[in-house]
């Protein structure tokens, strides 16, 4: 008589292989979700650090007058939006890079802060005759760029 079927052995076997072929096919899923989550974190950090100095940059260039002060970035950039003045200044508290935006006519809605980037710290120095001096330490999750 021929006998169908598997044996216990064979079926317990088999089991194993295939509980380990799972197992590799896991992990691996794994380690590509990680990856992937990875590069999408340093894509972003790199997108913020680069806005952030474009913005910086924007100002800078827009700007009708450059005054030096005694403040943190040690200037005041004035642009001329329309008929009137604004004023910007740099500043970080809290890690995060703040830019000081005063319009000059409207003299009671008083001075708006807002945020533009994550920095550990930044300088931006203004250097008469010679241009700007810009150092900025992004704040990263593996540490500072």
């Amino acid at each position: 008589m021929k006998r169908r079927g598997f044996s216990l052995l064979e079926l317990i076997i088999s089991l194993g292989i295939i509980s380990i072929l799972i197992l590799l096919i896991n992990n691996i899923i794994f380690v590509n979700f990680k990856i992937s989550d990875e590069s999408y974190k340093n894509e972003m950090e790199f997108k913020e650090s680069t806005s952030c100095m474009l913005y910086i940059e924007n100002i800078i260039r827009r700007a009708d007058k450059i005054e030096k002060t005694n403040n943190e970035s040690n200037f005041t950039a004035y642009i001329k939006d329309n008929k009137s003045y604004s004023s910007y200044r740099f500043e970080v508290k809290n890690n995060i890079l703040y830019v000081r935006i005063n319009n000059m006519e409207n003299k009671g809605d008083g001075e708006s802060k807002t945020p533009i980037g994550k920095c550990q710290d930044a300088r931006i120095i203004y250097k008469e005759g010679e241009g700007f001096d810009i150092s900025i330490n992004f704040l990263e999750a593996e540490g500072l760029s």
